[in-house]
């Protein structure tokens, strides 16, 4: 999405509740739900009810991926919940007014996507709502950086959005340290291939918010499953801690 440069002074970088990964050098585990219809996305939901504190939620037009999503009217989460809204589509601004109603703690747009970023970014931040941007694999974090004061999060994609539980590619994480040397202090997440092998890397390269596919909904123990990933990423040793 193209920046406008003269306006990013203006910006506020807020997270609803004030809440942010990164503010205290964090990592989460934020189950993310892709559904097709309101009862896949009811049964995911139900699921991770009491269990995950942060979940991730696509939304999708076919715009940007072949099938098409559950639309935003129909997305919804438990009030003990953090919602970040992940808009998977070419023209974000057409849907932004109607992502917002639902109060999410922040909304992730494609880089890739078309559209001025900081109309979207501006809409949302007088709404006291989050504003992310994801990359795709073959992305550069050049594309963002003029816009980098107005973004509060970004997400390093490690898949592509056919199979997005793909691997985790470590390679992308030199956009991590690239980003953290640009804004010290932003949120990273991360989406594609995260298990309980290789959390404590992505943890320890900087990533502050990690994207689980699937993995904890489809578990027949959900809350083992998530308390599994948890307890790897604070076995990681203090002095290995961040970037």
């Amino acid at each position: 999405m193209a920046p406008e440069l003269g306006r990013l002074t203006k910006m506020k970088h807020v997270f609803i509740n004030g809440f942010s990964a990164a503010a205290d050098n964090s990592t989460v585990i934020c189950p993310a739900v892709m559904a097709h219809d309101k009862d896949q996305y009811r049964d995911h939901i139900n699921r991770l009810a009491g269990v995950a504190k942060r979940v991730h939620i696509d939304v999708g037009d076919g715009t940007l991926m072949h099938a098409r999503l559950l639309p935003a009217k129909d997305v919804w989460w438990p009030d003990d919940m953090q919602a970040d809204i992940h808009l998977m589509t070419i023209d974000p601004l057409r849907y932004v007014d109607d992502l917002l109603k639902l109060e999410p703690q922040m909304v992730i747009v494609q880089a890739e996507a078309n559209g001025n970023f900081l109309d979207f970014a501006d809409k949302a931040h007088r709404k006291g709502v989050a504003v992310g941007v994801a990359l795709k694999p073959e992305t550069p974090v050049s594309l963002i950086q003029p816009a980098l004061r107005a973004i509060d999060h970004v997400l390093i994609f490690s898949g592509y959005f056919s199979h997005i539980s793909g691997h985790a590619n470590t390679h992308l994480l030199t956009k991590v340290l690239h980003l953290k040397q640009l804004r010290p202090g932003l949120e990273i997440g991360w989406e594609g291939g995260v298990n309980s092998e290789n959390v404590a890397i992505l943890a320890a390269s900087g990533v502050n918010v990690l994207n689980i596919s699937g993995h904890i909904q489809r578990a027949a123990n959900p809350r083992a499953a998530y308390e599994q990933l948890e307890a790897a990423v604070k076995a990681l040793p203090s002095s290995h801690k961040r970037l």
